[in-house]
């Protein structure tokens, strides 16, 4: 008798006695959905952080007295999830999330002037900027509303969502701050935060845009036109990897945006550097994303009054979509019947484990808990999550 006809022999009185036990059986993928966003935020430097129902996004660029002072994408606004309190799990290591979409439905608010809808990225040429030469057309009407991850400054390192435990910002905590002391961190709440540290100016709020720079390195895109330099030496323009763009069905592109259109982000989960992004913050139990835009505006005396930018909601008095997210992920598990690690468990891993029954040491592919046998519990493993998606929990 083979080896194989052996193993399948001794199957039958080893899966008996591995049935009266309890055996962990890894899950699919699941739906994770958030009415809206569990932290909002606005953040401008003449009024610091805000949450009113609805708040606007528009960038300060093309005026000789704001060069350096203020970030080209100037009005922003936060948000973030507490996956943490849906049911996410947490501290299994970024590796062990396999984000399958991302994507974030907003409703606009009351619009300044007649922004238009424009679904594609602008190049920083087709910007006026002080100092720079007369820009490069545009091929569409309009600037894009682009989203982006999130990063913070010192003394912040993360979102908060129980504000009642997280002490409002003064400049002692700038001072206090030491990156090896967890003491000393503090997490940025809904309210009771600042814009950023006194004095303020370009690239100093608390939470920016980020995206990844060739390198896959995060890069604060809050001032990213061809304007004169801001203290940097090496400072040069760059057009931004944004984390998504909001697109609609309801306007064609080039008209004017409409309120009350839910406009839909769906995040660039397909980018490895992006699906890293993602995974961090399923990881640590918070997801964050800034909207960030160029939109004009025209007197940022009065909060941006004039020019062309929208708002959107914040909260949903009337039904609206406060940043509203689906979230499809799969998380790694134990139990798992994957041998190959294609996410999925079909005829290649039953024939693996079929191969290694009855065999001990480390590094077999189907020992599924661990234990350095195959024996059948991991045949059960197998058995039960034939046909289904899955990936084994990998080692932090």
């Amino acid at each position: 008798m083979n080896t194989l006809a052996r193993s399948c022999s001794s199957l039958g009185a080893l899966i008996i006695a591995a049935s009266a036990s309890t055996i962990s059986v890894a899950q699919g993928a699941e739906t994770f959905t958030f009415s809206g966003a569990d932290l909002t935020s606005y953040t401008y430097p003449f009024v610091g952080q805000r949450s009113n129902v609805e708040e606007p996004v528009f960038g300060a660029y093309n005026f000789t007295s704001f060069v350096g002072a203020f970030d080209h994408r100037d009005g922003q606004l936060q948000i973030a999830y507490d996956t943490a309190d849906a049911g996410v799990p947490t501290s299994l290591g970024p590796q062990n999330y396999i984000v399958r979409r991302a994507e974030i439905t907003w409703t606009l608010g009351s619009l300044v002037g007649a922004p238009g809808y424009d679904p594609t990225l602008d190049a920083f040429e087709t910007y006026p900027v002080v100092g720079g030469s007369a820009p490069t057309p545009d091929a569409d009407a309009g600037r894009p509303l682009t989203l982006f991850g999130a990063d913070f400054r010192p003394p912040y390192v993360g979102f908060s969502f129980d504000p009642d435990n997280d002490p409002n910002f003064n400049v002692a905590q700038i001072d206090a701050f030491d990156p090896e002391d967890p003491s000393t961190f503090q997490f940025y709440a809904e309210s009771g935060e600042a814009y950023g540290p006194p004095g303020g100016g370009a690239q100093s709020r608390f939470v920016y845009p980020v995206d990844f720079n060739a390198n896959g390195e995060l890069r604060d895109v809050s001032y990213n036109l061809d304007e004169a330099d801001i203290g940097t030496p090496d400072y040069d323009p760059f057009d931004p990897n944004p984390f998504a763009i909001g697109t609609t069905t309801e306007i064609v592109p080039g008209q004017p945006l409409v309120s009350g259109t839910d406009i839909t982000f769906d995040v660039k989960v397909e980018d490895d550097f992006i699906q890293g992004y993602v995974a961090e913050g399923l990881d640590s139990g918070a997801l964050g994303f800034v909207l960030a835009t160029l939109h004009p505006a025209a007197d940022f005396t009065q909060g941006g009054i004039g020019g062309d930018y929208p708002r959107f909601f914040l909260e949903s008095p009337g039904g609206q979509k406060a940043a509203a997210l689906e979230l499809d992920v799969l998380v790694c598990q134990d139990g798992c019947g994957d041998t190959d690690g294609d996410f999925d468990v079909d005829a290649d891993d039953f024939i693996t484990v079929l191969v290694e029954f009855g065999r001990v040491g480390p590094g077999l592919a189907a020992d599924f808990d661990g234990d350095h046998a195959v024996d059948a519990t991991d045949f059960i493993i197998v058995l039960v999550t034939f046909g289904s998606e899955c990936c084994p929990l990998l080692p932090m």
